[in-house]
This record gives structure tokens, sequence and C-alpha cells, in this order.
């Protein structure tokens, strides 16, 4: 995209230059440079303009540059020093990078940001790991941000994972966290186990406290 002595901001910005690259204005390689831009709004607005290009590229005709974008938006997500632009480029190889190695999301979940952490979710449900459900349980603590607990919550259906239970039933004792939160965890539990129980905090530790020791079962057999 060729940019003036005039700086367009994100969100204009992306919107501008999709329509340059429609219209066949910008390329590739003016976007990889900005990657390397000091500003981190527009180190952002590259790496949206590269997700709209791997997206809606056929994969074969971006055989050759594809690696190449994949593994600069790799180093973004690893080492910029702009938490969004971190975010942004690990949501993009979600999206973009069926064979992506999900290890680049197990590492993130320790990102000291916390919508980095967020996006490390999605990936893992988008790109699922055996590694994955024990590290999604830690994110389940009431230390960590709503936002990413709600992620949590969802993926920890998406992994069927019986690692949960007891975070599960602990949140929804917790009379001092957010009642969405609380119905959130409650929703899960009856997902992953199949039982019918209400929203009754005494018998849901019940249950589990004799789960835990094997004198009940879930309804539906939990598979990682």
């Amino acid at each position: 995209m060729t940019r003036g002595a005039t700086r367009i901001r994100t969100p204009l910005r992306v919107a501008i230059g999709l329509v340059l690259a429609l219209a066949g204005c910008a390329s590739v390689e003016s976007e990889m440079r900005e990657l390397g831009s000091a500003d981190p709004r527009d180190r952002r607005a590259a790496v949206l303009w590269l997700r709209h290009y791997l997206l809606d590229q056929d994969e074969e005709e971006t055989r050759g540059i594809r690696p190449t974008i994949l593994l600069r938006l790799r180093s973004l997500a690893e080492r910029d020093p702009d938490p969004m632009v971190r975010a942004e480029a690990l949501a993009t190889l979600a999206r973009s990078s069926p064979s992506i190695d999900p290890a680049v999301f197990l590492d993130r979940l320790a990102d000291s940001h916390w919508e980095v952490r967020r996006e490390a979710i999605r990936g893992l449900v988008a790109h699922r790991d055996p590694r994955a459900p024990e590290r999604i349980v830690e994110r389940l603590d009431r230390s960590e941000s709503f936002f990413v607990r709600i992620e949590a919550l969802h993926a920890v259906i998406v992994y069927r994972t019986e690692k949960a239970y007891g975070k599960l039933v602990e949140i929804l004792r917790d009379v001092g966290e957010e009642d969405r939160l609380r119905h959130a965890a409650y929703a899960a539990l009856r997902e992953l186990t199949g039982l019918p129980l209400p929203f009754d905090v005494y018998r849901w530790q019940r249950w589990y406290e004799d789960w835990r020791t094997g004198r009940a079962e879930a309804k539906s057999t939990a598979k990682p």
C-alpha cells in the first residue's frame, strides 16, 4: 500500500487498505515492510491487512509467500512489545494457518496481557493439542481476567475435559464471582457431565466429592 505524508490510522487505514488491495494498489511486500514500523498502530494495521490477504487468497496461489508471512506473524505474536499487535498476530495465525503448530498458542497462555491470553485460548480451540486442557483449566483461576475465564469456560467444553470439574464447582460455589461467570460454569458442568442437576451449589459440591472419590460418575464420559 502506498503511504503519503499523511498517515491514516487504524481502523480507517485498514478499511482503505482493503479497498486498495481489491483495486490492485496494495502489495504484500509493502505490508510486510510495515510490520517493522516503529508505530504499533501501523504494525497492527499491517497484520490485519495480511490476515484478510491470507483468508481471501487460495492457499495454492500464496504457496510461495505464505510461509514467510506466517513466520513473521509468529515472531510478532511472541516478541512484539505491543500487546494488541501480539493479540492480532496470534488471531491471524489461528485463522489463516490450518497446519500451525499449537505450541505457539500454548506458550502465549503465559503472556502478560489478557487479550493475548484470550486469543491463545481461541487458537487452542481451533487447533487442538493434547497438552492444552490442563493449561486452559489454569486460566479459570480467580486471579485471571474475566474475559479470559469466559473464553476458558468455552474451551473446556470443547475439549470435554474432566480436569475442569473441580474448578467449575469452585466457581459455582463462590458467591463473590460475577453471576455471568457462575452461570457459565454451571452450564459447562451440565454439558460436560450430562447431569440434569439444578443450580444448587450443595448438590454439585456433593456430586463432585463423590465423583472425585470414585463413588459417583458423570452420565456422559468426558474425553479430552
